[in-house]
């Protein structure tokens, strides 16, 4: 009876111990050559331990799949996207674990602290999924460039333009691979093939602005619209034709202003827009039109896909804006208690500062942009002793000559000055007034500049 005790005892302690010992795979990486091997460990104080050791499994079996990439290609996407290569090589193995699909978990093991998980990958099994979705991809992709080719030759620019991207989309899953196909009898790389055809349609097509150069004024809108026509031109005899629906971002390149920057060519093949206020004081200012690639892609587009149509030239072009400064009619009455002051002292002190703030002086008959009064007025105080108080009061408005309309109204009073009798003393008021109005000049300037 003892004897079968300590045989079962000696059995439960060998199978625990079997239990909790590593399994060959975590010893020895299993080096199978059907087969991509991936193991993954998490710390199991993780909350989603599990996903994460399968991940570093999946990322492990994506890096030692070989993915092929021309140096040309690999060079051209960098260098236009403004990234270093290695990023690029680094996406595309993302892209690569992103669409891995057939593998299966063969293990997993895990201690007190550790989590470990063994999946595989079938090289057979990848390469036939890899192939079937090439050339489901190839065929989708192919038809949208015999469609593109086929809406330029007929005329429809925008749907070319349109349809275009759209063939590009379809094969940002697959960017990098080597896709070759037969078009038309000829053996070509499907990317180059959509890209070149994509930038030829683009070379043809034009901005032209409406209007080469505007007028405009600081702190104003434009009175007029900027507008860019774009225009589909093979180089040959034929006129130009109008091209609709293409999205135009515009913005200012040169200057300052609120612009309305995402437009679309209408019906007639012009995208307008509408600057309503210059913020600037330069005299020429630029606003830049650019055919917007960005708008077309797709919010859920890849990474290399963006940086594939960042490489792409597109029609750009631009309008130079004359910038005035603004105008203004000022009356000043200033009266020294009953009677006008021969030399007034806040109409100059106001011109000054508004002046330095880019805003010009004309009469009232030559229509300014605004009219400001003011009106000030001294006022006797106390004496004390042998000095004398006086106050002033003023009152400023901002309105528009063409409509009447009070745009501001502001006031300042007992603005004081002490002297030895009442019209020095009114004239030291003066004086303080007109330093306390100027102070007020950004506030005054930007009701002029509305």
């Amino acid at each position: 009876m003892l004897k079968i005790v300590v045989v079962f005892v000696l059995s439960v302690r060998f199978l625990l111990y079997a239990s909790n010992s590593k399994p060959d795979w975590l010893i020895t990486t299993p080096n199978n050559p059907q087969y991509y091997t991936g193991i993954g460990v998490s710390e199991k104080k993780d909350k989603d331990y599990r996903e994460s050791a399968k991940l570093a499994a999946l990322n492990d079996i994506a890096s030692q799949i070989t993915v092929n990439l021309s140096s040309d290609f690999v060079h051209k996407i960098s260098e236009g996207g403004g990234v270093v290569e290695d990023e690029v090589r680094s996406v595309i193995r993302s892209n690569t674990k992103s669409r891995l699909e057939g593998y299966e978990e063969v293990d997993s093991w895990e201690t007190d602290k550790q989590y470990w998980i063994y999946y595989r990958l079938s090289k057979a099994k990848h390469e036939q999924l890899k192939q079937e979705r090439l050339a489901k991809t190839a065929s989708q992709a192919l038809s949208l460039l015999n469609e593109s080719r086929s809406l330029e030759v007929t005329g429809d620019y925008a749907g070319a333009y349109h349809s275009y991207l759209q063939a590009l989309n379809s094969l940002q899953d697959v960017i990098g691979e080597p896709l070759k196909v037969f078009n038309n009898g000829d053996s070509v790389f499907l990317m180059n093939d959509i890209v070149g055809s994509f930038q030829k349609l683009l070379n043809k097509i034009t901005l032209i602005p409406v209007k080469p150069l505007l007028n405009g004024k600081v702190g104003l809108p434009l009175k007029e619209q900027v507008a860019f026509a774009a225009t589909y031109s093979d180089g040959k005899t034929q006129p130009a034709k109008p091209v609709s629906r293409i999205p135009v971002f515009i913005a200012f390149q040169k200057g300052k202003g609120d612009v309305t920057a995402f437009v679309e060519c209408d019906t007639s093949g012009v995208a307008r827009t509408a600057v309503t206020k210059i913020s600037s004081a330069e005299k020429m200012q630029t606003i830049g039109a650019v055919v917007d690639l960005s708008r077309s892609v797709f919010d859920t587009a890849s990474v290399l896909y963006k940086w594939v149509c960042k490489n792409l030239v597109v029609p750009k072009t631009s309008v130079q804006i004359s910038v005035s400064a603004l105008t203004v009619a000022l009356e000043s009455n200033e009266m020294l208690f009953d009677k006008a002051l021969d030399v007034k002292y806040i109409e100059p002190a106001i011109k000054k500062a508004l002046a330095d703030s880019n805003i010009s002086f004309i009469a009232a008959k030559e229509k300014p942009d605004c009219l400001v009064s003011i009106s000030a007025k001294a006022r006797k105080g106390s004496t004390l002793q042998d000095l004398y108080v006086a106050f002033v009061d003023l009152n400023l408005s901002i309105t528009n000559p063409e409509t009447g309309e009070e745009l501001y109204k502001t006031g300042l009073k007992n603005l004081k000055g002490i002297q030895l009798d009442y019209d020095r003393a009114a004239l030291k008021a003066y004086e303080a007034a007109a330093a306390a109005l100027v102070k007020s000049t950004p506030e005054i300037v930007s009701k002029i500049r509305r």
